[in-house]
């Protein structure tokens, strides 16, 4: 529906306010499966052809990414339902089976950040023609309560968004879900998976 505005100041001085809109279904996406019955299918496909010995199923919802990288709250926000309906699939079938192990996590972070609209900070500004604005690009989205939530893009002004560094969450459920806690080097996800098929991770231990 639309994207992020560059928020620098204009010609005049005068920064560049953004225009708030709100997100709408995708018609493009037309017939498509969605993640979340695509999830459920593999579930019933695997769950059948392993038996008792237990299968491993990765799902991404890797739109979430590339809708960063455009600078598209919108498709951002609508991959991350998509991802929610998913997981909430995967939760089903654990939670009737009582030994799967579910992990809910990402690989990276990346450049988008929630601000407040307008900024806290506007009553600092020297007078009334001086705007206060977040850097770089920003989108203001009419929130179905009928509030704007202001998202900010601030790592490259004329191309593609960045992923960066900072930490990411990681959820678990059902065995061995105890072991995700606190903060964790991503090589412990790995170990927690081995553990829950009975393996062990021999591999590179001299160097932890």
């Amino acid at each position: 529906v639309g994207g992020a505005t560059a928020g620098a100041a204009s010609m005049n001085g005068v920064p560049v306010e953004p225009t708030p809109f709100r997100c709408e279904p995708n018609p493009r996406f037309g017939k498509r499966p969605t993640l979340e019955a695509m999830t459920r299918s593999a579930i019933e496909v695997l769950a059948r052809q392993a038996g008792h010995e237990g299968f491993f199923l990765m799902v991404e919802s890797a739109s979430i990414d590339k809708q960063a990288h455009g600078e598209n709250p919108c498709g951002q926000i609508g991959e991350t339902l998509a991802l929610s309906r998913s997981v909430e699939v995967a939760r089903e079938f654990a939670e009737r089976r009582r030994d799967t192990l579910v992990l809910v996590t990402s690989d990276h972070g990346h450049a988008p950040q929630l601000i407040p609209y307008p900024s806290l900070f506007q009553s600092y500004a020297p007078n009334a023609t001086v705007t206060m604005y977040a850097p770089g690009k920003i989108a203001v989205l009419e929130s179905l309560a009928g509030g704007t939530m202001a998202v900010t893009y601030g790592t490259n002004a004329n191309y593609l968004e960045e992923h960066t560094g900072t930490q990411v969450p990681a959820y678990a459920l059902g065995p061995g879900a105890d072991r995700v806690r606190g903060l964790m080097d991503q090589r412990q996800i790995f170990d927690v998976m081995l553990e829950a098929f009975g393996w062990t991770n021999e591999v590179g231990r001299t160097s932890e």
